[in-house]
């Protein structure tokens, strides 16, 4: 049994939540990949987005030509970028209208989703350093506790909270509460490092072990070069995750990359 003294932070950033959360939600048989009524969907939504700004920046661009002449080609240039814009937001909104199955967001998506629930709901506790903007300039506050009722937007993408008071950035919120809300796929093979009793070493490993995903792994990249099929790893995981339904996605490809071998580089030619 390994020991480990000294000391580890009890919080976890924005940035690194998300990733968590996705693989509590795909052991759980969340897909980690959205559906294509999905997919559509978001290009649809990220379409509108882009012809309203391109909309209302040949709006601008119409006022201010009106005051000074000058500006008369940049009407033409918005105006060009606004039919654009339109043209996509069609294609976008006919494709959507070909998909027949529900909006289906993948793990990645979902957890998103469920992490801002969380946190405008009060369900874990947030903090981080907030930044308000005033006359003097902007102010910083750090190691703040930021009530859920002032919460109005978590961005993942930007790494950051939008409140009433102002911006939030370096959040960071406590494991416990993370995993408490989404429990991480138990850790087999520290379980069976720990309580299992001695094992042959000709016996197979324990089935979902660590040990036994990267057995099941080796078996089936050699059925694959038995069968001329170069090795490809998102279809080595989908194969073992049928073979290991609680095993979750990223789990099995980060053992296909420390438990594989990987193929080297091609050697360099010597030049002449």
């Amino acid at each position: 049994m390994r020991c480990t003294i000294g000391y580890e932070t009890p919080f976890i950033s924005l940035r690194e939540a998300c990733p968590r959360i996705a693989e509590a939600l795909e052991a759980q048989g969340w897909p980690a990949k959205p559906n294509a009524s999905f997919v559509a969907l978001r290009q649809a939504q990220i379409a509108l987005v882009e012809y309203d700004e391109a909309t209302s920046l040949l709006d601008r661009m119409k006022n201010t030509a009106n005051r000074n002449p000058a500006f008369a080609p940049a009407v033409l240039q918005a105006g060009r970028l606004s039919e654009e814009a339109k043209r996509r937001l069609e294609s976008a909104q006919e494709q959507q209208e070909l998909s027949k199955e529900p909006p289906e967001p993948g793990s990645y998506e979902e957890a998103m989703r469920q992490l801002d629930l969380a946190c405008r709901d009060g369900a874990i506790a947030v903090s981080g350093d907030l930044v308000v903007k005033s006359a003097e300039g902007p102010a910083r506050q750090s190691g703040c506790e930021i009530p859920a009722a002032e919460i109005r937007e978590v961005s993942v993408a930007k790494r950051m909270l939008v409140t009433d008071r102002g911006t939030v950035i370096n959040v960071k919120f406590r494991i416990e509460d993370i995993d408490r809300i989404w429990p991480r796929p138990a850790d087999n093979a520290v379980a069976s490092a720990v309580e299992a009793p001695a094992i042959s070493p000709t016996a197979p490993p324990p089935r979902g072990s660590r040990r036994g995903i990267a057995h099941a792994l080796k078996r089936y990249l050699s059925s694959e070069s038995a069968a001329g099929r170069p090795a490809n790893m998102d279809r080595a995981v989908s194969a073992i995750k049928e073979q290991f339904p609680r095993a979750s996605r990223s789990q099995i490809r980060e053992i296909y990359r420390t438990e594989v071998p990987q193929p080297r580089g091609r050697p360099r030619k010597n030049r002449r």
